[in-house]
């Protein structure tokens, strides 16, 4: 399944527990005694314990099903995530045992994993590689929504980098700022490629300062339009 479609469906997971607590509904269970009191004649194995953790999920509350007993469990995750349901069965099976967030996380931690000898520190390579990833996408894929203002451009990511990302975690090791998660991977020159050379780490603003300026277009497009006219009046 799309990762998309996972975070819209904990999105409106969380919505829908969101609603239930603000409304103050009697379906929402905080009470650990009351909790194990419902539908128990029904319950093949003890329900988990408010306080009770798999994984890194910590139970918080209950949902009261609409014909009794408890629906689902009320958890929450170490990252400090807000709260959000899940099956009770998945919980005590262990299928459920962080967040959709840490779940991705660690997934892109083992997709990577295979390049740790060329950067260590699972953090930084997950990270580099994700923005690597993300510069390929809008550079060669024209499906991209950023497609138009690089690959159509003719802007690319080196072949090397494409072949070889070890070499991509290599190189950056060598440029100031790699290591900070606050800074920003940045072509130097805007009309260049992602290749040595022409990338550097930098802040937001500093980024945002190196954007392609309108003026800047509307001059090409005027010297353009004049080489243009110029070469149909040549050949008049």
């Amino acid at each position: 399944m799309p990762s998309r479609i996972t975070e819209q469906r904990h999105q409106a997971n969380i919505e829908s527990l969101r609603l239930l607590v603000d409304a103050g509904s009697p379906r929402v269970v905080r009470d650990a005694v009351v909790g194990s009191k419902i539908g128990s004649s029904r319950r093949r194995y003890p329900l988990p314990s408010i306080d009770h953790r798999s994984g890194k999920l910590t139970v918080t509350g209950y949902i009261r099903g609409t014909r009794g007993g408890v629906s689902s469990l009320i958890v929450r995750c170490d990252c400090n995530g807000v709260e959000y349901t899940v099956d009770q069965q998945n919980f005590k099976n262990f299928r459920s045992t962080r967040c959709p967030l840490c779940a991705k996380k660690a997934a892109a931690t083992k997709r990577y994993w295979v390049y740790s000898e060329a950067m260590a520190d699972d953090q930084h390579r997950t990270r580099l590689l994700d923005r690597l990833s993300a510069a390929i996408s809008r550079c060669h894929c024209p499906t991209s929504r950023a497609y138009k203002h690089y690959g159509e451009r003719g802007i690319h990511v080196c072949q090397e980098w494409r072949q070889d990302r070890a070499a991509f975690l290599r190189y950056v090791q060598t440029l100031e700022g790699w290591d900070n998660p606050a800074f920003e991977m940045d072509r130097i020159n805007v009309d260049g490629h992602y290749e040595p050379g022409n990338i550097r780490f930098v802040s937001r603003s500093a980024n945002l300062r190196n954007k392609r300026k309108i003026a800047d277009l509307e001059a090409r497009i005027r010297r353009l339009e004049l080489r243009l006219a110029q070469q149909v009046h040549d050949t008049d």
